[in-house]
């Protein structure tokens, strides 16, 4: 039967409902008719491939292929970003399903069996990529949990790769000045700055556009990302969305930046504050390979990635004494854990420490 909608107090909620080999499937509580009409679609695919019932365990690609379904129609409802879902699917497509395609759900209880498929992509993948593609798998996993093929999700299991952890040595700010004059072009000499003086993303930079940039009041709204190719709508958690102050030395910079475009009437069709020299979005991998490692070759900074910006930022704020419910909002980020985490030494302030220590402890205490 077609889904139907019903009254609670929250609202108008939809319930799917369907009968097959004299069985009842349903599921209520959507919010909206189609996704409602999604469920039902992908509970009967998952039916008709055997994924749902007992009996032959289904084949690795079947399974592989219902997740990115899923995940599809989670872009779809808003609940997954579509650069992850494209993450996910580059996953499955060249290193999990080459590797595990022919085999079945059951198979994957072989943890000996899996911890060489994990050994085989670390040959030519960094544990990082591998440590993802083995996240995706995990997920993709769950349903053959669910109908009974597998007792447990064996990739818990696994003994996982040590990720490569660099702690970043922090610039100081003339090297941040040498590295934005080592730039070839305004735009990514701006760009620097601009990232090193708001401590936002690359992705929230390359997305930038002026219509959210206010010199008159030294603001900048951060409302949107182009990350991996794709222009998303959100940052990359809720607390991305944020109004960032800018510095007056960067507001001079953006309007001079401002300026410059002006007269050099470039091709500037989105509007964006540092567009690529064809007046697009600039891909990272591009921005990285054409312009950032060259730039920091010649600055003598060969270690400086873009993201070491943001610890410059932070550390720096957070050095000036602002209490941490302000740093962690011009920042954009959720937790004081994950806050703290960017914090580096900043050299040249043992002087401020020494005094804060001086005022702490020297002073005498009276006995009552």
């Amino acid at each position: 039967m077609p889904a139907y909608h019903y009254a609670t107090r929250a609202g108008r909620r939809w319930k799917a409902q369907f009968e097959l080999d004299g069985q009842l499937h349903q599921k209520r509580g959507f919010e909206r008719k189609r996704d409602a009409e999604q469920w039902e679609a992908l509970r009967r695919a998952e039916l008709a491939r055997g994924l749902a019932v007992g009996g032959r365990s289904p084949l690795m690609s079947e399974l592989f292929e219902q997740f990115l379904l899923v995940r599809r129609a989670m872009v779809e409802r808003g609940e997954l970003r579509s650069s992850t879902y494209a993450q996910d699917e580059r996953d499955v497509r060249l290193h999990l399903l080459p590797l595990l395609g022919r085999k079945r759900a059951s198979d994957m209880a072989d943890i000996a069996m899996l911890e060489r498929c994990q050994a085989e992509l670390l040959q030519r993948l960094a544990p990082d990529s591998v440590l993802r593609a083995f996240s995706t798998l995990s997920v993709a996993l769950k349903p053959a949990r669910r109908y009974g093929h597998l007792a447990f999700n064996p990739i818990s299991e696994v003994e996982k790769p040590r990720p490569r952890r660099r702690r970043p040595a922090l610039p100081t700010l003339a090297d941040v000045h040498r590295l934005a004059a080592a730039m070839p072009s305004p735009e990514t000499r701006a760009l620097t700055l601009f990232a090193a003086f708001t401590g936002c993303r690359k992705s929230e930079c390359l997305a930038l556009a002026w219509d959210a940039v206010d010199l008159a009041n030294g603001t900048a709204r951060i409302l949107r990302q182009y990350y991996k190719g794709v222009l998303v709508d959100a940052t990359k958690t809720p607390a991305g969305a944020r109004e960032v102050l800018l510095a007056p030395k960067l507001v001079t910079v953006l309007r001079e930046l401002s300026a410059q475009q002006l007269v050099d009437d470039r091709p500037n069709p989105h509007g964006l504050v540092f567009p690529a020299p064809g007046g697009g979005y600039w891909l990272d991998t591009n921005l990285d390979r054409r312009v950032w490692k060259p730039a920091r070759e010649a600055a003598g900074l060969p270690t400086v990635t873009f993201h070491v910006l943001r610890y410059f930022f932070v550390s720096h704020v957070r050095a000036q004494g602002l209490p941490a419910a302000i740093t962690e909002q011009l920042a954009g980020h959720v937790d004081e854990r994950t806050h703290r985490g960017y914090t580096r030494p900043i050299a040249g302030t043992e002087p401020l420490i020494r005094n804060a220590l001086e005022r702490a402890f020297s002073s005498e205490v009276t006995a009552t």
